[in-house]
């Protein structure tokens, strides 16, 4: 039990130290407006009394006394009004005083704010975010000059070339062709002679002309028709 009491003595103490005193004057204005309202509300009660005391009293022909009552009610409303205007400077000093609090609580985290701002500024600096875009432009230079490389055509030399070197891939393989056929048994004078027994390989120039006068004769046919009708 001295281990509880000792414990709440400790929580006690700390919420203790948690209370400024701002909040403690705080606490003080709302109590001290609370009780000037509850006095305004026993003083209104006791007008409305008085008021009452005198219409009776009127009504039974006592001017004497009703009029006594009149004027201690016009007493009452005196301070009623005092109480109004304490009232009114109470409330006017404790909105004051949360309207300072709200800008105080502001401040401080702006404060903390630009101090969070300046932490991440020291963790980034300009030089930094300088080099990054460096970085950037010639990452995308390089990008632009590979696409308008990849994107360019071929020029009249660079397709000659080519069509050069398709002509030397068709001759080696005619080539390679010819050499893949059975070799054909040579006679005694040509191997006298030392004369080569392969057939003529057929280049892919003269095979380019056997087609291009195959397709010279097609097109002389339709012509040679009538006249071997006639």
């Amino acid at each position: 039990s001295l281990h509880f009491f000792k414990m709440g003595n400790l929580m006690s103490g700390s919420k203790k130290q948690s209370v400024s005193e701002a909040d403690r004057s705080m606490l003080a204005l709302k109590a001290q407006r609370k009780r000037l309202v509850d006095q305004q509300r026993l003083l209104e009660a006791r007008i409305d009394r008085h008021a009452e005391v005198a219409r009776a009293l009127v009504r039974e022909n006592k001017r004497d006394r009703a009029l006594l009552v009149l004027k201690k009610k016009r007493l009452v409303e005196k301070q009623g009004e005092t109480l109004a205007g304490l009232v009114l400077n109470v409330e006017a000093l404790v909105s004051s005083v949360e309207t300072q609090q709200q800008q105080n609580k502001v401040f401080h985290a702006l404060k903390q704010g630009n101090e969070t701002l300046k932490q991440l500024q020291q963790a980034v600096t300009v030089d930094d975010v300088q080099r990054m875009m460096e970085d950037a432009a010639q990452a995308k230079a390089q990008y632009e000059e590979m696409s308008e490389v990849l994107g360019q055509s071929l020029s009249d030399v660079d397709t000659e070339q080519v069509e050069a070197e398709l002509q030397a891939l068709e001759d080696q393989a005619l080539q390679q062709e010819a050499e893949s056929l059975p070799s054909v048994p040579a006679t005694k004078h040509q191997q006298q002679q030392g004369v080569d027994t392969l057939p003529r390989v057929p280049t892919a120039a003269s095979q380019r002309q056997r087609e291009q006068e195959a397709e010279g004769e097609a097109e002389e046919a339709p012509a040679r028709a009538p006249m071997l009708a006639a």
